[in-house]
């Protein structure tokens, strides 16, 4: 699985906003566009990833590299209100059931 990640709307040098399209075999499989406050899910597309695996949270922020690109999601997780990081392809939009 290959991952396309690009971050817009950028105040201060930090984003904002990121995108992350999930491509299998050149086909864009998901595209989950992570927004501060928006409600997402962790589900890792890795069967062996358990660490933090289907809890839900809001995003809270990003960590950023020395360029400001976004290499992980800060999320702030409802069951515990526990912050966490995750990586940013690990996450889904969260509907509730």
């Amino acid at each position: 699985m290959l991952y396309d990640i690009k971050s817009f709307t950028e105040v201060t040098g930090k984003p904002l906003t990121c995108t992350v399209k999930a491509l299998q075999k050149g086909k864009l499989v998901r595209e989950v566009t992570l927004k501060y406050g928006g409600i997402y899910k962790v589900i890792p597309d890795n069967p062996n990833k358990l660490k933090h695996r289907d809890k839900v949270g809001e995003l809270v922020g990003f960590k950023v590299d020395k360029l400001d690109n976004p290499l992980r999601a800060r999320i702030k997780f409802d069951e515990t209100g526990r912050i966490g990081y995750v990586e940013l392809e690990d996450l889904h939009h969260f509907v509730n059931e």
